[in-house]
């Protein structure tokens, strides 16, 4: 199974939901919410431990059918982070997938074509991931009663067939020319 796999790798950092789905007729499916490694820190010599990633894909919703990857959406805060999450991730794609990433440093929704894979990007500069999926693809809460958080997924990766991305199509080069400077501001004791 792919998160098994992912697992193993240690590309999960952090999880909130992992798992099969058990509903009948869903075949291999398993379902993903968290955040996944881009780019691994450095080993720590003394205590060889790995130090914190270099590059987090965050809020990550997830469905992969037969170890292949059929929805997938989440938050970069900057543009430049997909080249470096289509090589680390792209061989488990699934053949057409278009992924739904928010992207903090962007003004406008844009279509974004990376190794022949084609994103749909959103600004988001405050929000979850979830939300705005919910949001963007009519799903009301009463849709998802009852259902295990593995099933939420697939409810939603389910809508996602409505789905027409806007934006004008991009290849990363000229994508990462419109950029802006935004950054995340964090907020903590004093």
């Amino acid at each position: 199974m792919l998160l098994e796999t992912y697992k193993n790798d240690n590309l999960m950092w952090l999880t909130n939901v992992n798992g099969p789905i058990s509903t009948p007729g869903s075949g291999e499916k398993e379902a993903f919410r968290g955040d996944l490694v881009i780019e691994f820190g450095d080993m720590h010599e003394a205590s060889q431990t790995r130090n914190p990633p270099k590059q987090i894909f965050e809020q990550v919703v997830l469905l992969a059918d037969g170890g292949k990857i059929t929805f997938l959406a989440g938050f970069l805060e900057d543009l430049n982070s997909l080249a470096p999450l289509t090589e680390r991730f792209k061989g488990d794609f699934a053949e057409g997938l278009m992924p739904i990433l928010y992207v903090l440093n962007i003004d406008d929704p844009m279509q974004v074509a990376v190794d022949g894979v084609t994103f749909a990007c959103l600004p988001l500069a405050e929000g979850l991931v979830w939300n705005e999926l919910m949001d963007l693809l009519y799903i009301e809460k009463s849709d998802l009663k009852g259902q295990s958080a593995e099933e939420k997924v697939e409810t939603v990766a389910d809508a996602k067939g409505e789905f027409k991305p806007k934006g004008e199509n991009l290849d990363f080069a000229n994508a990462v020319t419109k950029t802006n400077k935004a950054v995340r501001e964090y907020a903590g004791a004093i």
